[in-house]
């Protein structure tokens, strides 16, 4: 797991999904007992969240996710200023 700033891996999430056509994403706050986790499979993306709210949803497109990813942050890690990303 890679430490980076909030702004650093919405970036990095934001490349993924527009470039790679499967991937694994975790973020998760320094305690773990936060995380967000995007999966894509071959152009259908999967957003499961687990902590503060608790929330799956399935067969979004790239902006869908983006968009999702954006709001949720701030409900998960809303005094975080670095996360931790784990790319597969």
């Amino acid at each position: 797991m890679q430490e980076v700033s909030r702004t650093t891996a919405k970036m990095m999430i934001k490349k993924r999904v527009q470039t790679v056509k499967s991937f694994h994403i975790t973020l998760t706050t320094w305690k773990r007992d936060r995380r967000i986790e995007i999966i894509k499979n071959n152009g259908s993306c999967e957003y499961r969240e687990n902590g503060y709210e608790k929330l799956n949803k399935k067969n979004l497109n790239n902006t869908k996710v983006m968009a999702l990813l954006d709001k949720q942050m701030q409900v998960e890690f809303p005094r975080s200023h670095k996360l931790f990303i784990n790319v597969k």
